[in-house]
């Protein structure tokens, strides 16, 4: 029979050592790769919270001023200093009273005047 001789060490340790630093090399680009799709993630984040704080404070800023629209008095009936309130103005104050809600603003608007509630009938808005 017959047999054949092992290899000799020193072949197998340049072999372990090759397979080695592939897998090193490897590693390394692993990691790195890694590094880099987390950093993107946590600039995605960062993005998204002042795009977020952003859109806050439009809507703060919106909700103020529906609140003052809302707000506007109405005139039901003409009488000699003050004109009855036309229907683009109903419209505009209605208006605001659905966009004051429809945007959750914080805060409540006071239910609508029974002048309001006039107009809007008088006017089919």
């Amino acid at each position: 029979m017959g047999s054949e001789e092992p290899r000799p060490t020193s072949d197998l340790d340049e072999s372990l050592h090759k397979i080695a630093s592939q897998a090193s090399t490897l590693q390394r680009a692993a990691f790195i790769a890694l590094c880099v799709i987390v950093g993107i993630l946590i600039l995605g984040v960062l993005v998204l919270i002042f795009r977020t704080r952003a859109d806050e404070q439009r809507i703060e800023s919106s909700c103020s001023f529906w609140r003052e629209v809302v707000s506007l008095p109405v005139v039901a009936k003409a009488s000699r200093g003050s004109p009855q309130t036309s229907k683009l103005g109903v419209t505009l104050i209605l208006g605001a009273r659905n966009s004051f809600i429809g945007q959750d603003c914080p805060g409540n608007i006071p239910k609508p005047s029974p002048g309001l509630q006039y107009l809007d009938r008088l006017y089919h808005v």
